[in-house]
């Protein structure tokens, strides 16, 4: 079969195990909704925290806001994307030896924050960038085995940071966590339990290859799935590839620890852009103790599973922030975190969604899966 017929997306023939793989696009009649969720959310939040902040100082404080400050914040979260579509494109290329462009993992890493962002549990990104790198010539279980890693640096980063903060003085960041430590201790637990996970399906294969045989098993005396050798043989195939993978991957530990490490100070990196947010509205915070709190607010944060942390995050960034930045500054600068770090850069990542999508459309099996030896003659007559 050749390039062209296997990455094919409508045809009369049989679909391949890839394409049967492939996850489906998110309905627009979802995003809708989900956005629609995420405003009422904001709503009733904001409602909440100005019965207890006084609005006029937080908006005299929002109009002193310094652009410099906030082009900064701006450009340590697009810099974590960036570490993000670096790793991700070093995990592929260990696990199947192919290069790809570094815009490829740019445009992948805008494509998982739009969509994590808007969906519960940050559920809907993983699945449009594996379709996405799939349009490109990446075998889905390849790029699984590539986002389960990432997954694992996420965890065991935001775990990392968390840890060191809470262990520095650990009187003091119980003191600050006074009203939400039941959603730090769940958000610890939860980050936990996933790097746990990611651990085993990474390093041990066989745990996903019974997993998804009794899946299929299931799914087989259930009678959802009716051709029922077919999908056996299209599984036995994304194991091989899955299990193939993952024998690279720890043939290659060293760089697989090298990328946790770069991974994990793209993230102290992106815990900056809050601090920035701060010395926007002209607060000046003791550097260590606002970033030792921020590692223990995105572990808080993240214990209840809303788009974006919308809800906790707003609630529990005023409260932890309150005793170095005062009531009216701990709610300014969540105002100002939040747009920066996830607000406005959900347009930032929208525009690079668009304009990745368009360039598949123009391209439908992507530039990176042209013929070189076809250019290379064209190119010399």
């Amino acid at each position: 079969m050749s390039k062209e017929e296997y990455l094919k997306f409508r045809s009369n023939s049989p679909r391949t195990e890839v394409e049967a793989a492939a996850p489906r696009k998110l309905k627009v009649s979802q995003s809708l909704l989900y956005l629609l969720f995420m405003g009422l959310l904001l709503f009733f939040t904001f409602r909440l925290l100005f019965k207890y902040y006084d609005r006029e100082t937080v908006n005299a404080l929002l109009l002193t806001a310094n652009p410099f400050f906030i082009f900064l914040g701006l450009a340590a979260v697009f810099y974590l994307q960036v570490v993000f579509g670096q790793v991700l494109l070093n995990l592929i290329y260990g696990a199947t030896g192919r290069q790809l462009p570094l815009m490829i993992g740019v445009k992948t890493a805008m494509i998982g924050f739009f969509f994590n962002n808007i969906t519960p549990s940050s559920s809907g990104g993983q699945p449009m960038e594996i379709y996405f790198l799939y349009r490109h010539g990446i075998k889905v279980a390849h790029s699984t085995l590539a986002f389960v890693s990432l997954s694992l640096y996420y965890y065991l980063s935001k775990l990392i940071l968390g840890s060191i903060s809470l262990l520095g003085n650990p009187a003091k960041a119980w003191a600050a966590l006074a009203g939400y430590r039941p959603f730090f201790v769940i958000g610890s637990l939860l980050a936990t339990v996933m790097a746990i996970a990611c651990t085993m399906l990474l390093f041990k294969p066989a745990l996903i290859a019974t997993t998804a045989r009794r899946i299929l098993s299931f799914l087989i005396q259930k009678r959802v799935i009716k051709r029922r050798q077919e999908a056996k043989r299209k599984l036995k195939d994304w194991l091989k590839q899955y299990e193939g993978g993952s024998q690279l991957l720890s043939a290659r530990f060293r760089n697989f620890i090298r990328l946790g490490l770069y991974f994990l100070f793209g993230t102290a990196v992106y815990y900056l852009a809050f601090y920035f947010c701060a010395l926007a509205i002209g607060l000046r915070p003791p550097f260590f103790e606002f970033m030792r709190l921020i590692c223990l607010y995105m572990l808080t944060a993240s214990a209840i599973p809303t788009p974006g942390f919308i809800g906790l995050g707003e609630s529990s960034f005023a409260k932890i922030f309150s005793d170095i930045l005062g009531y009216s500054g701990s709610v300014a600068t969540m105002i100002v975190a939040r747009t920066v770090t996830l607000y406005f850069f959900l347009l930032i990542a929208l525009g690079f969604c668009l304009y990745a999508f368009i360039d598949l459309r123009r391209n439908p099996f992507g530039r990176t899966e042209k013929n070189p030896a076809k250019s290379k003659s064209q190119g010399s007559k």
